[in-house]
């Protein structure tokens, strides 16, 4: 039998996907030492699941803002941005350096009207968005399901989680403007969600490409937007998290990424 724990204690486990032997029988607490239990399997059929909810929710996103997408220049910021970075004002601060140059290269191509070739690279850019938030929050669910009596349905209860989280970012009145004009904060959001989904293949498969890549695009974004600034906690965390579970999680790690 053992003793309740404090609410808080609960919490801080249930947040990082962590669990102990009286619970899954695969780690242990002896003499101050801590196990990490290591991340769920992912059966074939979730798995196949997931990839559909994702394609659909992606086509959803697709249909909703094609048919709104805004095809001409849209007052405003979005047309500020689509002059100075289609060449017909100067640049005044080199701000968001591989968005603009993204955008500098397709004002340079015949495809469509100008407007309408911009705006259609914010669209795609939510677009990936909605289907990499998808599988962060399905993720994230399916870890911190661990009570027996609730284990069975983590699979299914995550992924309702993950569709109704994508649907309410999708139809989000900020979320559609940058979807359907020129604004930068769709390609944020679409590095913000790329580096979690780094994250996510990486305790998945343990590759450590995935961590390098994790790393790479860390500090592309610090450079693009500001945006990874207060982020960079929480990624911090989570990395620890990751290497905690898969018993990756070292002196010397810890000290390469405080130098990081």
């Amino acid at each position: 039998m053992y003793a309740e724990e404090p609410l808080h204690f609960t919490l801080f486990v249930r947040l990082f996907g962590l669990d102990f032997a009286r619970r899954c029988g695969s780690g242990y607490i002896s003499g101050g030492k801590t196990m990490a239990t290591g991340f769920k399997e992912i059966f074939p059929q979730k798995r196949k699941t997931d990839r559909l909810l994702t394609a659909g929710l992606c086509l959803l996103a697709l249909f909703v803002y094609g048919f709104t997408i805004s095809t001409g220049v849209y007052p405003g910021e979005s047309a500020r941005l689509m002059a100075t970075y289609s060449g017909l004002t100067p640049i005044e601060l080199p701000l968001h350096p591989i968005w603009g140059a993204i955008v500098s290269w397709l004002s340079s191509l015949s495809l469509f009207t100008l407007p309408l070739r911009l705006n259609l690279f914010s669209m795609l850019c939510t677009v990936i968005s909605v289907g990499l938030l998808y599988r962060l929050v399905a993720f994230l669910i399916h870890e911190i399901i661990y009570e027996e009596y609730s284990v069975e349905y983590s699979a299914r209860v995550s992924q309702w989680a993950g569709v109704v989280a994508a649907i309410a970012f999708m139809f989000s009145v900020p979320v559609w403007q940058s979807a359907t004009r020129l604004q930068y904060q769709s390609f944020d959001m679409l590095l913000v969600l790329m580096s979690a989904s780094l994250l996510i293949s990486f305790a998945r498969t343990k590759w450590r490409v995935f961590l390098v890549a994790f790393a790479l695009l860390q500090g592309i974004g610090i450079v693009e937007s500001v945006i990874f600034i207060p982020l960079a906690p929480v990624f911090l965390v989570f990395l620890i998290a990751v290497l905690w579970k898969q018993g990756q999680l070292t002196l010397n790690r810890v000290a390469w990424m405080g130098l990081i």
